[in-house]
C-alpha cells in the first residue's frame, strides 16, 4: 500500500511540472485526473470535471465518433488512435473551440484499465501556419501581379511605339494638303484639315503620355538635372495657355517669388506646369479663375497650381495619381483623355525627391496642387 501511494506521489509530481495537460479517465471513459496544465487550458478545475465523461471537453461533432470508438475497444480490446499523435480539437469551459495534439496510451492500475491522454494547446502553432501560408499566397500574388504589370508596362510601350510610326508621315501628308496653294480657297477642306490636324495633336499627345508612363514603371525615365528657375518656367507655362484660357473665358492668375531656383530637369519641371494647368483647364469653366503661384518654403520650392472649377469627389482624391485615372466630376462626367497626366507628374516630381499633393473641398469647390521642390 506504501508503494503505491510513492508510486502515486511520483507520478502527481511529474504531471503537475509537466507543461502538457494531462487528462486521465477510468476503463467508463470518465474523467479520474486532470493536471494543472490540463486545468488552465481547459479552464476547469479537478472538481469540476472528475466524474465527468471524457466527451465534455470535446466538440459536439465529436462526441458520437468518441463514443463509437470507445466502445469498439471495450469489445475488442482495439483502438485506432492508441499510440498515435493526432491533431483534434478541444473545447475550453466557456464554450470556444480550439486545436490540439492528442497522444492517449492505456495501462492498469490496481486491475483496473485506466486511459491517459498527453494534450498540448497548438493554437499558436496554427496561427502561425496560418500566417506562413497566407504570407505565402500574399508572396505569389505579387509575383504574378509584377508579372502582369510588367506585360502591361511592356504592352502599352510596343503599343505607343506603333502608334508613333505612323504619325510622322502623316503630318508630313496634312502639311502638304494645307499648305497646297490649289486648296487654299476650299473653305470646308480646310477645316476639315484642321479639324484633322488637331485630332492627329491629340493622339500624339496621348500616345507620349503611354510612353512616358510605360517609362515611369520601367524606371527608365531619366533626369537632365542643373540649376532651374521654377518661377521663369511657370512664367513660360503659363503664356503658353494664355490663349486657351481666354478662349475659354477663363482668367489666369499669377504669383512669382524671383529668383527661385532648384536642381531640377527644366524640361520635366515644365512638363509638371503643362499638365498641372491642363488639368486645370479641363474641369474649369467660363469665367472661373485658375491662379499659379511659387513660394519659397523653409525646405522646398513650392508650386501651386488652383482653379474654381468643378473640384473632385472626396471618393476620388486617394485615386488621383494612380495611373488610367479619370477624373470624374459626376456620375455621368467622365473626362476625356488617358488619365496618365497627374500619374506622370507625381512621377517626374518624385523623381526629382518631392512631393505633390491634390485636394479640394468638394464638387463644384475647385481643385489645388501642389508641389514640393526640395530646394
Amino acid at each position: 500500500m506504501v508503494g503505491t501511494e510513492v508510486r502515486h506521489a511520483r507520478f502527481e509530481a511529474i504531471a503537475q511540472s509537466t507543461p502538457d495537460a494531462i487528462v486521465m479517465a477510468d476503463d467508463a471513459g470518465l474523467i479520474t485526473y486532470v493536471n494543472r496544465a490540463a486545468e488552465s487550458i481547459f479552464g476547469y478545475t479537478l472538481t469540476d470535471v472528475q466524474g465527468q465523461p471524457l466527451t465534455l471537453l470535446m466538440p459536439a461533432r465529436f462526441r458520437d465518433g468518441h463514443r463509437a470508438g470507445f466502445a469498439r475497444y471495450r469489445s475488442t480490446g482495439q483502438a485506432r488512435v492508441l499510440g498515435r499523435t493526432l491533431e483534434l480539437a478541444g473545447v475550453r469551459k466557456n464554450g470556444a473551440e480550439f486545436p490540439l495534439e492528442l497522444s492517449l496510451t492505456t495501462g492498469e492500475d490496481a486491475g483496473r484499465v485506466f486511459f491517459a491522454a498527453i494534450i498540448r494547446d497548438i493554437s499558436e502553432r496554427k496561427r502561425q501556419e496560418q500566417a506562413m501560408r497566407e504570407a505565402e499566397s500574399r508572396a505569389q500574388e505579387l509575383a504574378r501581379l509584377r508579372e502582369l504589370n510588367q506585360f502591361k508596362t511592356q504592352f502599352i510601350n510596343t503599343a505607343a511605339h506603333e502608334l508613333l510610326t505612323p504619325l510622322t508621315p502623316l503630318r508630313s501628308i496634312l502639311y502638304s494638303l494645307r499648305t497646297d496653294p490649289s486648296h487654299a480657297g476650299d473653305e470646308k477642306l480646310q477645316r476639315q484639315l484642321e479639324v484633322l490636324s488637331r485630332n492627329l495633336e491629340r493622339l500624339a499627345r496621348l500616345t507620349g503620355d503611354l510612353l512616358e508612363s510605360s517609362r515611369l514603371e520601367a524606371k527608365k525615365l531619366g533626369l537632365r538635372k542643373g540649376p532651374v528657375d521654377v518661377s521663369a518656367l511657370g512664367r513660360e507655362a503659363v503664356e503658353a495657355f494664355q490663349e486657351a484660357a481666354r478662349n475659354a473665358k477663363i482668367r489666369l492668375e499669377t504669383q512669382f517669388e524671383p529668383g527661385l531656383v532648384v536642381e531640377a530637369d527644366p524640361d520635366r519641371i515644365a512638363q509638371v506646369y503643362q499638365n498641372l494647368l491642363s488639368n486645370a483647364l479641363k474641369f474649369s469653366s467660363a469665367g472661373g479663375r485658375i491662379r499659379v503661384e511659387t513660394k519659397r518654403t523653409p525646405e522646398a520650392a513650392m508650386i501651386r497650381v488652383a482653379d474654381t472649377g468643378r473640384g473632385i469627389d472626396p471618393a476620388f482624391i486617394g485615386k488621383l495619381f494612380q495611373p488610367f485615372a479619370r477624373g470624374v466630376q459626376g456620375q455621368d462626367d467622365v473626362q476625356p483623355g488617358t488619365g496618365l497626366g497627374l500619374f506622370i507628374t507625381k512621377g517626374i516630381v518624385e523623381l526629382h525627391g518631392g512631393e505633390i499633393m491634390g485636394e479640394s473641398p468638394g464638387l463644384g469647390r475647385g481643385a489645388t496642387f501642389t508641389v514640393l521642390l526640395r530646394a
